[in-house]
C-alpha cells in the first residue's frame, strides 16, 4: 500500500478506509432481517461506509447506491431509482418490465440506455408512485435468489427539499410509499434499504408529526449510529498519516495517540489536523504541537474543521427554542464534568424546565442531533471534545 496521505474531505480509495469492518458486518447482519437507518453526523465517515459496502458486497447481495442531494420532487426520486436499477435488469435475463412498458406508454425515449419521459412532457397523476412501484416489482420478480439493498444517501435533505418545494404531505407520502415497498409481502422479499442523512432527520420527522403524520415510514427500520473509530484503528490511522506526511515526532507512538485523541477518533478530523501539521515549518508532530495545531484550526476563520454548522443550523432546527438550546449548550460547554437534568434546569429559563417536559425533549433532540451524549447516570456532556472546545472558544 502506498503512503497514506492526509486528504480531509476527499473521496478516499477503498484501501485507504480503515476501521469500519465491524460496523459494516453489523449492518449486513441487520439487513438480513430488516432495513437500516444509518445515523451519522456530517464528516463522521458515513460516505466511506457506503463506499465500502458498495465495493465489497456480501456474497449474494447486489448493492445499488443513490445520492438524493439533488432530488427535489417525488418524480425526480422515481426517475432516479429507475435509472439506477434498470441497467441491472438485463443480466437477470428478463425481457418484459412493467416500468419500461409504463414509460413507453407515456412516450418515453431512450437516453443513455435508459428510458426517460421527455422534459416538459405531461406526467399523469401518481406518475412517481406507479414508476417506483413498477421498478421495485420488476426488481423483485427478476432478481432470483439474489438480495438487493438500496443505499439512499441524504434522505433527510431530500425530505426537507420536498417540504420546501411542496408540503409535509408530499414528504410523508414518499416515506409511506418507501415503507410500503419494504413491508409488502411481494416487493419486500429480499429487498432492503439503507437510509442515511447527515442533517436533521429527527427534526423532519418531528415536523411531520406536528403536521399530523405518524413516523411509520422510518420507525420500523433499525437505527445504527456511526461511531468513532476504535482506539487501535484511530492510532493506526494517525501513525500512517504521520509516516505518509513525513511528520517529525520525538516519540511517534505518543504523537499518534495524541493525534487520535484530539481528533475524537474521527478520520476526517485526524486527516485535517495531520494536513495542518504537514503545512507548518518543521512539520513537528509532538503532542504539545498537535494540541496547539487544533487550537489554531478551531480559531481559523475558514472553518476547516467544519464545525460552524452546529451553530448555524440551530435557527432551522429549533426556531422556537433557540435561546433555551443555546443556554443548554453554553452551560454544558463550560462544565468540566457531565451535568444532570436538575443542574441544567437550574441554570436556564424555567419555561423549559423538567416539570413541563420541554427540557427533556430538547435534551433528547440534542442527543439525536449529535451535540450531546448521555451517560448511564442520565448526565449530559458534549459528544465530541472538539465541538465542546470550539463552542467554548466561539460564543454567540
Amino acid at each position: 500500500m502506498p503512503p497514506r496521505r492526509a486528504k480531509p474531505g476527499a473521496l478516499l480509495d477503498v484501501d485507504e478506509i480503515c476501521g469500519r469492518d465491524k460496523l459494516i458486518e453489523e449492518m449486513w447482519e441487520t439487513l438480513e432481517q430488516q432495513s437500516v437507518r444509518l445515523e451519522a453526523e456530517k464528516r463522521t465517515g458515513k460516505s466511506s461506509i457506503l463506499q465500502l459496502m458498495a465495493a465489497n458486497p456480501k456474497p449474494g447481495w447486489l448493492v445499488v447506491s443513490l445520492g438524493l442531494l439533488d432530488v427535489h420532487s417525488p418524480d425526480e426520486l422515481a426517475d432516479a431509482v429507475y435509472a439506477k436499477l434498470y441497467p441491472h435488469f438485463g443480466r437477470w435475463g428478463r425481457a418484459k418490465f412493467k416500468a419500461r412498458e409504463f414509460l413507453t406508454s407515456l412516450g418515453g425515449t431512450e437516453v443513455g440506455g435508459v428510458l426517460k419521459v421527455p422534459d416538459g412532457a405531461t406526467r399523469p397523476k401518481g406518475y412517481w408512485k406507479t414508476l417506483l412501484k413498477h421498478t421495485i416489482q420488476d426488481l423483485v420478480e427478476c432478481k432470483g435468489e439474489e438480495k438487493v439493498v438500496l443505499l439512499f444517501d441524504e434522505v433527510s435533505l431530500m425530505l426537507q427539499n420536498l417540504i420546501l418545494r411542496s408540503d409535509e404531505n408530499t414528504a410523508m407520502e414518499v416515506l409511506d410509499v418507501l415503507s410500503h415497498l419494504r413491508k409488502d409481502p411481494q416487493t419486500g422479499r429480499g429487498f432492503r434499504m439503507v437510509l442515511t442523512g447527515s442533517i436533521g432527520l429527527p427534526h423532519v420527522i418531528a415536523r411531520l408529526k406536528t403536521a399530523g403524520f405518524a413516523d411509520q415510514g422510518v420507525s420500523a427500520m433499525e437505527s445504527i449510529p456511526v461511531p468513532a473509530l476504535d482506539a487501535a484503528d484511530a492510532v493506526q490511522l494517525a501513525t500512517d498519516l504521520i509516516d505518509g506526511e513525513a511528520l517529525v515526532a520525538a516519540d511517534k507512538a505518543k504523537s499518534a495517540a495524541a493525534l487520535a485523541d484530539v481528533s475524537d477518533r474521527i478520520p476526517f478530523y485526524t486527516h485535517r489536523v495531520a494536513k495542518w501539521l504537514a503545512g507548518r515549518p518543521g512539520k513537528n508532530a509532538d503532542p504539545a504541537v498537535v494540541d496547539r495545531a487544533v487550537g489554531e484550526l478551531l480559531a481559523d476563520e475558514q472553518d476547516l474543521l467544519e464545525l460552524r454548522h452546529f451553530r448555524s443550523r440551530i435557527d432551522n432546527y429549533y426556531p422556537d427554542d433557540k435561546a433555551a438550546v443555546v443556554a443548554i449548550l453554553d452551560m454544558v460547554a463550560r462544565a468540566d464534568t457531565p451535568l444532570g437534568l436538575d443542574e441544567i434546569a437550574a441554570a436556564i429559563n424555567t419555561a423549559v424546565g423538567p416539570e413541563s417536559g420541554k427540557l427533556k425533549d430538547l435534551l433528547r433532540l440534542l442527543v439525536l442531533d449529535h451535540y450531546l451524549a448521555r451517560d448511564g447516570d442520565s448526565r449530559y456532556r458534549f459528544r465530541y471534545s472538539l465541538l465542546k472546545r470550539w463552542w467554548r472558544s466561539d460564543p454567540l
